[in-house]
């Protein structure tokens, strides 16, 4: 199976997602899957932060196609986008991706998909929390942990579920 990976890289944590699976792959952990590549939200010059991260996998994963396409330049990062300007954005890295890819795993996107991506190749999210329909909380990481911390919560979790264009919303397939 071919899938391509898809992270913001705002963090350590969510370079180490990616080299995880990465890793995983190379060693046949994963066997009869192939990154056909991985993909930045963030590009050259939107974060110091990222740009040395980008720069340590293009050295540490020289065999791995890297798209980094930069949200921030091309009009994605905007309150509730509309799903003409999330299937814009997609369409541009689409076309980079190229035909194959199988299945999009998003670990560390902070972008929501469009219609046309999840429509063209099925994702899954990685997100840090249990399903919403058991209470989970939808967002980013660091907002859903700070809530877990607020409420105090007895019980957290995390889940994978089907990348759909609302928030956290798709259907969950392992929690």
């Amino acid at each position: 199976m071919r899938i391509s990976l898809s992270s913001t890289f705002v963090d350590r944590d969510a370079y180490g997602l990616v080299t995880i699976i990465l890793d995983a792959v190379s060693s046949g952990e994963l066997p009869g899957v192939e990154i056909a590549a991985v993909i930045s939200t963030r590009g050259e010059g939107d974060n110091a932060q990222t740009d040395e991260m980008l720069a340590r996998f293009q050295r540490e994963y020289p065999f791995v196609p890297l798209i980094a396409y930069s949200a921030k330049r091309h009009g994605r990062l905007v309150k509730d986008p509309s799903d003409e300007v999330k299937d814009t954005y997609d369409r541009a890295i689409f076309e980079q991706l190229g035909a194959g890819v199988q299945l999009n795993v998003m670990v560390g996107d902070m972008i929501i998909k469009g219609p046309f991506w999840c429509h063209e190749i099925p994702g899954l999210n990685l997100h840090p929390d249990l399903p919403l329909s058991l209470g989970g909380t939808e967002g980013i990481y660091w907002d859903v942990i700070g809530e877990w911390v607020r409420r105090e919560r007895q019980e957290i979790g995390g889940m994978m579920h089907l990348a759909i264009p609302t928030l956290d919303a798709g259907m969950p397939v392992a929690y």
